[in-house]
C-alpha cells in the first residue's frame, strides 16, 4: 500500500487547466466539425448518405469524448505522467533525429504529386521508423 506525499495531494486538489483546456479545445473541434458539415451540399444518392455523414459522425465522437474527459476531470480522475516525462536533461536531445523527421516530412510533401500517395506514404513511413 502506498502512502500520497503532501506534494502529490497538493497537486491533485484543484482542477487540472491543462487537461480542462484541452477537453475544451476538443469540444470546440468537435462543434465546429459538426457546424462546417452542415454547410456540406445535400446528398443526391437513393440512400441520402452524403459527404456530411462521416464529418457529422467524427464531430459528435469529438463531443461525446470531450464532455466525457472534463466529467472525468471533475470527478478526480487525472491523467498520470509517464516515469520518463519528469527530469528531462536539454543537454542529450538528439537534433539529428528531429532534423532527419523533419527532412522525411518534408520530402514527403515533395513527393505526394510525382511519385504518388503510396510512395511518399511508404517512404514516409520507412523514414520515420528508422529515425
Amino acid at each position: 500500500m502506498s502512502t500520497l506525499t503532501d506534494s502529490s495531494v497538493s497537486r491533485r486538489a484543484g482542477l487540472p487547466v491543462g487537461e480542462c483546456v484541452f477537453s475544451a479545445l476538443l469540444l470546440l473541434t468537435g462543434i465546429i466539425t459538426i457546424v462546417d458539415s452542415l454547410h456540406l451540399p445535400p446528398s443526391i444518392s437513393a440512400s441520402g448518405i452524403g459527404a456530411d455523414l462521416m464529418s457529422k459522425v467524427v464531430g459528435g465522437f469529438l463531443v461525446v469524448v470531450s464532455i466525457l474527459l472534463f466529467v472525468q476531470l471533475l470527478r478526480g480522475n487525472r491523467g498520470e505522467p509517464d516515469e520518463a516525462e519528469g527530469d528531462v536533461d536539454p543537454s542529450k536531445t538528439r537534433y539529428g533525429m528531429l532534423f532527419t523527421a523533419i527532412a522525411v516530412i518534408i520530402v514527403h510533401g515533395l513527393l505526394i504529386e510525382p511519385a504518388g500517395f503510396v510512395v511518399a506514404s511508404t517512404l514516409t513511413f520507412w523514414g520515420i521508423a528508422f529515425t
